[in-house]
């Protein structure tokens, strides 16, 4: 009994904690972001750049699934925080409810499109990717015009990466095993007038032909799973 009151409280305190930086990344930039050389054009890439990062991706979240606030906070109330533990352990569960049974492609589809707005609410609101890709932008700059570069998103997920490279310049185009996914990032492309060129997948489990070469293969949300 004393131990399940101490997991209680241990519990209550990180989900604690996990409400405090989601609300801190809600009400201001992070300093990481604000240090960042790619700053302005990041801003500059929100559908109100007077608006912090993370709230203007909540208002975008909710623009894009024609939903209220009311919604979206009744989401979180009952899944958690969606950069807490307690909100990813909810979004394993449409992938792992399966009986012991070998996991079919059918069976991958109907989880992906079960928890697609779980997935896209913890890609948009627990964390950016903008700033990760920081680094290689520059290193690249010092070699090659970022204008004539040819760039693969490769398991986009809601392409942060791709996003920002299409806005410097470079030709992008975007594929994802998840439609629903695949579908948003594009919308988001559409919505800034950014162009993108999107790469159907036909199968999970198979690598598709490409027509095209790239100078930069983007797999940041793939090489994780």
């Amino acid at each position: 009994m004393e131990r399940e009151n101490q997991n209680w409280i241990k519990n209550i305190l990180l989900e604690s904690l996990y409400i405090y930086r989601f609300l801190k990344l809600l009400c201001k930039d992070s300093d990481k972001l604000k240090s960042s050389s790619y700053f302005k054009q990041i801003k500059s890439l929100q559908k109100n750049p007077q608006r912090t990062l993370f709230y203007d991706r909540w208002c975008e979240l909710l623009n894009y699934g024609n939903t209220d606030t009311f919604t979206m906070l009744s989401h979180i109330f009952k899944n958690g925080i969606p950069n807490g533990k307690r909100y990813i352990k909810t979004l394993h569960t449409h992938f792992t409810q399966n009986n012991g049974k070998q996991v079919s492609l059918e069976d991958l589809d109907k989880a992906y499109a079960n928890s697609t707005f779980h997935y896209l609410t913890r890609l948009m609101l627990a964390y950016e990717r903008y700033t990760d890709i920081e680094s290689t932008l520059r290193h690249i700059e010092n070699k090659i015009a970022l204008e004539n570069m040819n760039v693969l998103d490769y398991g986009c997920g809601i392409s942060d990466f791709g996003l920002l490279c299409s806005y410097l310049g470079c030709r992008v185009s975007i594929a994802d095993a998840d439609p629903n996914k695949e579908k948003f990032s594009f919308w988001r492309y559409k919505e800034r007038n950014l162009k993108v060129t999107r790469i159907q997948l036909i199968t999970y489990r198979e690598i598709p032909h490409l027509e095209d070469k790239f100078d930069l293969i983007i797999a940041s949300e793939l090489l994780e799973h």
